[in-house]
C-alpha cells in the first residue's frame, strides 16, 4: 500500500485536529452496537511497573473534525503507562522519533489488513507497545524494559504473533516503507495509531502552505518534539 507522507509547515496553531470519543456508550473497544471487541487480557511490564489484567487490542473510536464530520476507526495505543480518556482533542502527528515512527509505519503496513479477530488485535497492540517503549534495542515481548507477562490462553497466541511481526522488522524480512499511517497525539491521554483517513482542516493562508499531498489513507504530520528511541 503506497501512502504519501503530508508535512505541515509553521506553527503548531496550525495543526490540524480531531475529537476523539468512543463508538460505544458501553466500552471503548466494542462498536456502535456494542460488538465485535477484539481484545486479549493479559498483563505486561514497564520497567519495574506490572500492569495487569489490561484488556489489549483494538480500540473502535469516531474522530470529528472542525468541520463537524465525523469518521469511525479502529486505533491502538502507543503509551502502555498513559491511561485512554474521552472524548479528548487530537492533533494529527507523531511525537515519536523517526525510528518509532518508521517502525510503527512499517508494521502497520504489512499487518494492518490482517487485524481481523481477537488473537491478532492484541498482537498488534503488543508489537505496538514493544515499538515504542522498548529501550534496548532488542525487539522481545519476554524481555528487557518492555515485557508481556500474562500467561491467558489467547495473551499467549497473541504474544506468539507479535513476536513473529517484531521478528520480521528486526532481520529485515519488512523493510522500511513509504507508507505513512495516522498518529494521534494529545496530553494527557494515549496517543493512538489508525489507519483514519480524514483531510485535515486547511492551513491559513498566512504563509502557511501544505507542502505534500494527503496519502489515501492517513498521514504523519510534521514533529513538533521528540521522544527518544
Amino acid at each position: 500500500m503506497a501512502l504519501s507522507t503530508t508535512l505541515l509547515a509553521a506553527s503548531s496553531a496550525a495543526a490540524a485536529t480531531l475529537t476523539v470519543s468512543q463508538q460505544s456508550d458501553v466500552h471503548v473497544m466494542y462498536d456502535s452496537d456494542d460488538q465485535n471487541a477484539w481484545y486479549a487480557a493479559t498483563d505486561y511490564l514497564v520497567g519495574s511497573q506490572e500492569i495487569t489484567n489490561v484488556a489489549a487490542g483494538a480500540f473502535r473510536l469516531t474522530g470529528t473534525d472542525a468541520y463537524g464530520a465525523a469518521m469511525d476507526f479502529l486505533a491502538f495505543c502507543l503509551e502502555p503507562l498513559e491511561g485512554l480518556l474521552h472524548p479528548r482533542d487530537h492533533e494529527m502527528g507523531s511525537n515519536f522519533s523517526a525510528a518509532i515512527t518508521q517502525k510503527l509505519n512499517t508494521l502497520a503496513a504489512f499487518v494492518w489488513d490482517s487485524v481481523s479477530d481477537h488473537r491478532t488485535a492484541a498482537a498488534f497492540q503488543m508489537a505496538a507497545w514493544e515499538i515504542t517503549t522498548e529501550t534496548s534495542g532488542i525487539f522481545d515481548v519476554d524481555d528487557g524494559f518492555f515485557q508481556i507477562t500474562g500467561d491467558g490462553n489467547m495473551s499467549n497466541l497473541a504474544e506468539i504473533t507479535a513476536q513473529s511481526w517484531l521478528d520480521n522488522l528486526s532481520n529485515g524480512t519488512w523493510g522500511d516503507t513509504d507508507s505513512s499511517y495516522m498518529i494521534l497525539n494529545a496530553q494527557g491521554t494515549q496517543d493512538l495509531l489508525t489507519n483514519i483517513n480524514m483531510t485535515p482542516v486547511p492551513l491559513p493562508s498566512s504563509g502557511m502552505t501544505l507542502l505534500a499531498a494527503i496519502g489515501a489513507a492517513g498521514f504523519v504530520a510534521r514533529r513538533r518534539a521528540r521522544k527518544t528511541a
